[in-house]
């Protein structure tokens, strides 16, 4: 029987550098493909070679063939192949706010995808019916939002509905789940299987994100540098993978490692050794005064919207505070106030409120804020050592001698040696940008670090690192950390206590593991349900979790 989607053999080049090297995969109707990979592997390309949409960025199929429906589209042009795929392969891309137009109302977006593939006006039943085939009421309301006033999952369900209103047979998705909270990415994943079914549609799902491709996928293709390095059934590869870049991607996944240890991820990370697990070390105990930020009673409003109620948490500087919740829960609006970016004075360091601080008192630099965004807190044109120097002079007021040595010292500290200090945040990783995010922050020699979704959209080995450099940095020296994430993996391993946020209050505080695996608000039990892997993992040892993830320690 002839596949849905035939690709054999693909050699990609751009400027005649090759990208993709005999790339091959298959799919049929009513099966779901995933393809794995971290930044750079060829995950996206491979989509772009399907569809055509090479030629946009200069790249060329050079050998093998692409096959939709039995037709061979290699050498059409992109307007004639998209016409053949009309109708048979639909493609719902990465970024869904950049993706729809922010001016025009959603119940008009869709209206204009269903004119472009009917030859009659499409009426308000049929943007009601496309609207509701993703799983969402098409009320007045809905229909006349723009999309920044949407959340994300409505944002990316009304993205699938636009790719569905062709009413294709084959439908391509790149990393429909990611930065989306866990409930909000189950449910998008459980509409994609639903409408498989339904429709008998042939899926493919890009991602890094291997817990999403474990739930909704049959078979999976795990790629490396331009190349397929395995394939077979998503439960046999991930649970037993073959290929050392496979069991590198699935050791890192945070709930593969006990808490209380290092993360497993490429050698030369902190927890690179060929023994195993590394237990993190103990906390030194501080002595004499330990700084403290508290928030204490905190109401905030926007306008007339009031966005926090009630809010009272404490860190020290040998404590860390994990802060979870879904979107618009308050999260970041707390790690503003707790830095002062956002003044309150009903926040306080060492019992002093932030509005009574100036901007050159030492006491103002106490806690510093890691952004969520990496590349968008960096300025394009400074090196990353230019950029802690700049820190160092501005915020500690030390001379240009001491300041580039200082920088380079936290540069170090980060784990950014050698030519990666010289260079502009264009030619770091995402990673590396971040961990140069960290050093400007360590720069004004804070007693608390709040770092805002600092894994958010990262790697998996590339997270990893980061987890693990935390991890050091707040054992290695009295700092205090509070950890803002939607990413209840990454927040079982920075926390030692955990705050529960839902529409802008707290509802459920306590000791990591006790409100991780023994929950008592509803809320936070619907969170728990939405990561099914916290509960087995909740307190094994070194010996049991290392047999559950059936990974070679040779691998870590």
């Amino acid at each position: 029987m002839t596949a849905l989607l035939d690709v054999r053999d693909i050699d990609v080049t751009i400027a005649r550098t090759k990208v993709l090297n005999r790339v091959s995969l298959a799919v049929d109707s009513g099966e779901a493909l995933g393809i794995i990979g971290e930044t750079g592997s060829g995950k996206t390309m491979t989509l772009r070679a399907i569809t055509g949409l090479l030629s946009s960025i200069g790249g060329r199929i050079e050998s093998g063939t692409v096959h939709v429906d039995g037709r061979e589209v290699t050498r059409e042009s992109l307007r004639s192949r998209q016409r053949t795929l009309r109708g048979i392969v639909a493609m719902v891309p990465q970024a869904s706010m950049s993706s729809l137009d922010p001016l025009q109302r959603i119940g008009s977006q869709v209206r204009e995808a269903l004119r472009l593939t009917r030859p009659t006006r499409a009426t308000d039943d049929d943007v009601a019916n496309a609207i509701e085939a993703v799983r969402l009421t098409p009320t007045e309301a809905l229909l006349r939002s723009r999309p920044h006033e949407l959340s994300g999952g409505m944002r990316q369900r009304v993205m699938i509905a636009l790719a569905l209103a062709s009413e294709p047979r084959l439908l391509l998705a790149d990393e429909p789940t990611t930065a989306l909270d866990a409930s909000v990415r189950a449910d998008v994943l459980n509409l994609f299987t639903g409408l498989r079914f339904e429709r008998r549609l042939g899926l493919v799902i890009v991602s890094h994100d291997i817990n999403a491709i474990a739930s909704a996928t049959d078979r999976v293709v795990v790629m490396h540098q331009g190349r397929v390095v395995e394939t077979g059934r998503t439960a046999e590869v991930l649970q037993s993978p073959r290929d050392p870049y496979t069991r590198m991607l699935v050791s890192a996944l945070p709930e593969r490692t006990p808490r209380g240890y290092y993360l497993l991820a490429r050698r030369g990370s902190e927890a690179a050794t060929d023994g195993g697990y590394v237990p993190v070390p103990a906390r030194a105990v501080p002595t004499g005064n330990v700084p403290t930020v508290e928030a204490r009673r905190l109401h905030f409003s926007y306008g007339d919207r009031q966005i926090l109620h009630d809010i009272r948490v404490r860190v020290r500087t040998d404590e860390r505070l994990g802060i979870v919740g879904e979107s618009g829960s308050g999260k970041s609006t707390l790690a503003r106030l707790l830095t002062g970016v956002l003044p309150s004075d009903q926040v306080t360091v060492d019992g002093r409120p932030w509005r009574r601080f100036g901007s050159r008192q030492p006491e103002r630099h106490e806690v510093q804020l890691i952004l969520q965004d990496p590349f968008a807190s960096l300025t394009e044109t400074q090196t990353a050592l230019a950029s802690v120097e700049e820190a160092c002079r501005t915020v500690r007021r030390l001379p240009r001698r001491a300041a580039h040595e200082r920088a380079l010292e936290l540069l170090e500290a980060v784990g950014l040696t050698g030519d990666l200090v010289h260079r502009r945040p264009g030619r770091l990783s995402g990673g590396q940008c971040q961990r140069v995010s960290i050093a400007r922050a360590l720069a004004a020699n804070p007693s608390i670090l709040v770092a805002d979704e600092p894994t958010s959209a990262l790697d998996l080995s590339v997270q990893a690192g980061i987890v693990n450099l935390l991890l050091t940095l707040t054992t290695q020296r009295p700092l205090g950390l509070v950890v803002v994430s939607h990413d209840l993996a990454v927040i079982s391993h920075l926390s030692d206590t955990i705050v529960v946020m839902e529409r802008g209050r707290i509802v459920e505080a306590g000791p990591t593991d006790q409100v991780l695996f023994r929950p008592e608000h509803p809320y936070t039990r619907q969170l728990m349900s939405a990561n099914p892997w916290l509960a087995p993992n909740a307190a094994s040892g070194p010996d049991h979790a290392d047999s559950a993830s059936g990974i070679d320690s040779a691998w870590i």
